[in-house]
């Protein structure tokens, strides 16, 4: 294994986590900004990198990212104070993840998860690759020739600006990006637990130290329920794989079957019958996703980090709530958008939540006692002593401090797509449009407790806790009636719509109203008493956004409808159940009675050990079979692993698996610039030679960009049209006269073909290759490139 380049990227890392301390100790005064460091710099460089890097591209737009990082940090040195043992404990924790991540990385470190079915780690490399190529941005679409991409790059962008400090090579830059990116969302993880956690009376590091396990450790509870039906006997066990609506092949299972795959393939919408993909960041890293779900979610916890600063910043503190949220919150909300497109509206609504739900009114950041002009002006009007007009002033100003959230929260909006403008301009203008439509059926409530189960459990234990601790009568009522209304929601075939409501309804309640009580001096002091805070403004988000999906989606997307966002709620809820689960463990909710209190400790410490023992369970299997068997559908890894040893090489396994076009890819990638190329025609998801699918390989492992690549995804972000005018064109270019191929080498600006074992199996006969303008570049065993030189 490359053990020098792996300790040149530790040291760049902690040393831009250095470098962003001072500055993340302003922004978090009194959360862990040492864990946050790292992603915060990252944030910085990535931002002004990223619109800096339209004029020019790698060393200035970098140096211009690290010039700006150490100007704010030099400003916010003065005005801080930094804790020497929180930045030790923070640098030991990130370098930790990081090695962890790195040696199982060197174990199956090929950017493909075997030696056929590459589409999605084809994409991740080849736009690594083609920023590694690019002047400036957005990067041409190494699968569209001529056309900037038209995709989520910006993780893929951070990981490039990485591989430039570190003047690495994309290859290893693939799976040391991976491992960057696991140590800084275990690190967000870890901080964003420990400061929400800091004001209860629970060990702030023992929080923190459960929502990184649930974060980047934990996993749903499929293998649970595996080893469940491998342990019962045969006749109950397909009683029990009906009620979860689990896949019959369950009943098959046995230990020594374990595939780390499974566990991400549960929930089946009746209405089409896909089953879409329900990841977990341990899953999605040992998957080796260098992709845009999986990057943008220390991001995404950064952004939860700013929002927990603003909860526990009290309301007179204007100035500064209001640069967090129109100054901090804006630059990090747009370069979220350009990582991930789909987290986008996720983080508009967290931004909203917290906004709504943050002790203070939301209007006194537009002015001063705003907020209390307005609530008098409410309760004179409807508030005259009875029931009726209390109901009708607190739902008055309920309303007002929604509509007010959701207004600033759209402020907050507009500046960061101005951060980001350039990308919105350049890739998402321009794309086909995406109409959203209604789901037919809801999702089974079995397949989305094996997803969501574990959360669902803590949550419904935490509020369950204080309704019985708390349990006067309209509450009780209330309780009543959300029940009746779930069983309803069952009954017409909604299930999980009918967990949601029944968690959100009391969860908002119970927080509006501990908010409303609170006061500067109260808030973020909550030891002696029920409060609840933060976290469970993070289950309320979670549970929105589940309703949300549930009850529409994007048409034509099932897919990623559910996908992308369920891979959100994951790291959310993950905190807020870390933070929940210590809580319980300490006694919460405290009564007078030290006994009672103490057995309630003792029922939720076995309660919570269940929850660790059945999440832990996918990595306590998934790991040593990755160690024995490898990231891959085959034995494909095992042999690269045997010739090539341990390493760090996402491309190492080319020489092994596809030696009769290794050499001839190897040589494409010397090739200087971002010349055009043309190879197979329509590439899809995977290389498979025999067939005539090579699946764009020479451009994907090169970055150079071909006339059209991976079709589906082409067609997904640009439309049929154009790609059937694209694939008609290489149809002739390869079969047609010389004419027809002499326009169309003129049109794409074609300077090399390529003709390998896919291109000789997708027609019957090729012509281009006796063209007078085209003569033979390179020869190898099974390919041929050819230069194209139309002055000849």
């Amino acid at each position: 294994m490359e053990v020098g380049l792996v300790f040149i990227w530790l040291i760049a890392m902690l040393a831009l986590g250095l470098a962003a301390v001072p500055l993340a100790a302003w922004v978090f005064p009194r959360g862990d900004y040492a864990a946050y460091a790292f992603t915060v710099g990252l944030v910085v460089v990535g931002v002004v990198a990223h619109l800096v890097g339209y004029i020019s591209f790698r060393w200035p737009a970098l140096l211009a990212g690290i010039v700006v990082l150490l100007g704010l940090s030099a400003v916010s040195y003065t005005r801080v104070e930094l804790d020497r043992r929180l930045l030790i404990e923070a640098a030991l924790l990130f370098t930790a993840a990081f090695l962890v991540m790195v040696t199982l990385r060197a174990m199956s470190p090929g950017a493909g998860t075997n030696p056929h079915w590459v589409g999605e780690m084809f994409l991740d490399y080849g736009l690594l690759s083609s920023l590694e190529r690019s002047g400036s941005l957005p990067p041409e679409d190494m699968w569209f020739a001529g056309e900037p991409v038209r995709y989520h790059f910006g993780g893929h962008l951070l990981t490039s600006l990485l591989a430039g400090l570190t003047m690495t090579a994309p290859a290893y830059a693939y799976n040391l990006g991976l491992a960057a990116f696991f140590a800084a969302l275990v690190t967000m993880a870890w901080g964003v637990g420990r400061s929400i956690a800091r004001p209860f009376s629970i060990s702030s590091r023992l929080a923190a130290a459960m929502s990184a396990f649930f974060v980047a450790i934990a996993g749903n509870l499929d293998t649970v329920l595996h080893a469940i039906a491998w342990l019962l006997p045969d006749g109950l066990t397909e009683p029990l794989v009906d009620l979860v609506g689990a896949d019959p092949d369950v009943m098959e299972w046995s230990p020594g079957s374990f595939f780390y795959w499974d566990a991400s393939r549960i929930i089946t919408r009746p209405a089409d019958g896909f089953t879409t993909a329900t990841e977990f960041p341990l899953f999605s890293w040992l998957h080796a996703d260098l992709h845009a779900h999986v990057l943008v979610k220390p991001l995404l916890l950064l952004l939860v980090a700013v929002g927990v600063a603003y909860w526990y910043t009290p309301p007179t503190s204007r100035l500064r709530r209001r640069l967090l949220v129109f100054g901090v919150m804006p630059p990090l909300l747009g370069l979220i958008a350009v990582v991930n497109m789909w987290s986008f509206p996720i983080g508009i609504g967290l931004i909203a939540v917290f906004l709504l739900f943050a002790p203070g009114n939301p209007l006194d950041l537009i002015t001063a006692h705003l907020g209390d002009r307005s609530k008098q002006a409410i309760n004179a009007r409807f508030a005259d002593g009875s029931v009726r007009g209390s109901v009708l002033a607190g739902l008055g100003n309920e309303a007002i401090r929604v509509i007010v959230a959701v207004g600033l929260a759209a402020i907050a909006t507009v500046a960061a797509i101005g951060w980001s403008a350039p990308y919105w301009w350049y890739v998402v203008l321009g794309g086909p449009g995406e109409s959203i439509t209604t789901w037919d059926e809801g999702t089974s409530l079995g397949q989305f407790l094996i997803v969501m189960g574990a959360f669902i459990v803590g949550f419904a234990i935490y509020l369950g806790a204080r309704l019985v601790y708390e349990g006067d009568r309209p509450t009780v009522v209330l309780t009543g009636m959300l029940v009746a209304i779930g069983i309803g929601m069952v009954v017409f075939g909604w299930p999980v719509l009918a967990v949601g409501v029944i968690l959100i309804v009391p969860a908002w309640w119970w927080l509006r109203e501990d908010v409303t009580g609170s006061s500067d001096a109260a808030i973020g002091d909550h030891e002696h008493s029920t409060q609840f805070g933060p976290e469970v403004m993070l289950l309320i988000a979670g549970l929105g956004i589940v309703l949300i999906v549930e009850l529409v989606k994007l048409q034509g997307d099932t897919f990623n409808s559910i996908f992308k966002p369920y891979a959100d709620i994951w790291q959310l809820w993950a905190v807020a159940l870390g933070v929940i689960v210590v809580r319980l463990v300490d006694g919460w909710p405290r009564t007078d009675v030290a006994r009672d209190r103490s057995a309630w400790a003792a029922v939720m410490l076995f309660v919570v050990v269940l929850l660790v023992l059945s999440t832990g369970l996918y990595a306590a299997f998934a790991i040593p079979t990755y160690h024995n068997e490898g990231n891959t559908f085959s034995d494909a890894t095992a042999e690269v692993r045997e010739t090539a040893g341990y390493t760090l090489d996402a491309t190492v396994y080319l020489e092994v698996l596809y030696p009769e076009e290794a050499e001839a890819i190897r040589w494409l990638e010397t090739r200087d610039g971002q010349p055009t190329i043309a190879s197979d025609v329509g590439a899809g998801y995977f290389w498979i030679p025999e067939n005539g699918d090579g699946s764009a390989a020479p451009s994907s492992l090169t970055g150079l960009p071909t006339v059209l690549g991976w079709e589906g995804h082409e067609r997904q972000y640009r439309g049929s049209d154009v790609v059937d005018e694209r694939r008609a064109d290489l149809i002739t270019l390869f079969t047609g006269d010389q004419a027809e191929q002499e326009a169309i080498i003129e049109h794409y600006e074609i300077e090399y073909i390529y003709i390998g074992p896919a291109e000789e199996r997708s027609w019957l006969e090729i012509t281009i290759d006796a063209h007078p303008a085209v003569e033979e570049a390179a020869s190898f065993e099974t390919v041929t490139i050819y230069e194209v030189n139309l002055d000849t």
